[in-house]
């Protein structure tokens, strides 16, 4: 009796037993109560007039959760007359849930799943996704990529950034190795100075030493003039 004197003393509805056998052992149950004055009953009637069925949801759900918990298996109440539907008082009846032929329409009202359990579970949604909100947040407007592989390198090229490391950039032709080096040096120390890409494909095998880092004169036949390099000419310009 201390479900229902505790329902009376929190001034949410007054609660007067008609009928309660129960053997904790056996599992066997069977209550029957009047609710006087319900607060959710009135309340729902005042604001909505009265309705086709029984409104005191907050109520019944404390009643099968506390009866539950004592009885030690699930416990199922109706209210059969609620004051919400026109009548003076509320009246609820409750039995084991295999009792009553539509108990399948209840499950979910009855389900095991911890609220504690189901908040921190979106609660650690909610951390992921805003560390992914901030990886985004990170990626200049011309990268866009969220695949665990994408993200992976990314994260190597952040780790780069404040370095003086030289860097080499492996792939498969169209897989963003450009981006990700102008991304390097967008974000590094030298971003002021330009950015020079060079096709090393396009020049001959003979004369990429001396395309990227000059010639003297007379070094090689055709020689004529010495010159700076591509990369000597831009640190010149730095």
């Amino acid at each position: 009796m201390t479900g229902p004197h505790l329902h009376t003393l929190e001034g949410v509805v007054k609660v007067t037993p008609l009928k309660l056998q129960f053997d904790r052992s056996a599992g066997s149950f069977y209550g029957e109560f009047l609710w006087k004055n319900s607060w959710e009953g009135q309340w729902h009637r005042h604001r909505y007039s009265i309705c086709s069925e029984p409104m005191c949801w907050s109520q019944i759900g404390d009643a099968c959760g506390y009866t539950s918990a004592f009885m030690g298996h699930r416990i199922l109440y109706k209210e059969v007359e609620c004051v919400g539907m026109g009548t003076n008082n509320c009246r609820i009846i409750g039995r084991s849930v295999e009792e009553w032929d539509d108990a399948t329409d209840y499950a979910q009202f009855l389900s095991g799943e911890s609220i504690a359990e189901q908040l921190i579970d979106l609660q650690t949604q909610v951390v992921q996704l805003r560390s992914a909100i901030n990886e985004k947040e990170k990626q200049p407007s011309d990268i866009v990529g969220t695949s665990p592989a994408f993200l992976a390198a990314y994260e190597l090229l952040l780790q780069v950034v404040k370095s003086q490391i030289t860097v080499l950039l492996l792939g498969e032709t169209g897989v963003g190795k450009e981006v990700f080096a102008r991304s390097l040096h967008e974000m590094g120390s030298r971003r002021n100075g330009p950015f020079i890409a060079i096709n090393c494909a396009a020049i001959p095998h003979d004369l990429v030493e001396a395309e990227l880092f000059g010639v003297e004169k007379g070094a090689y036949t055709g020689a004529l003039t010495s010159r700076l390099g591509c990369l000597h000419e831009n640190e010149a310009i730095q």
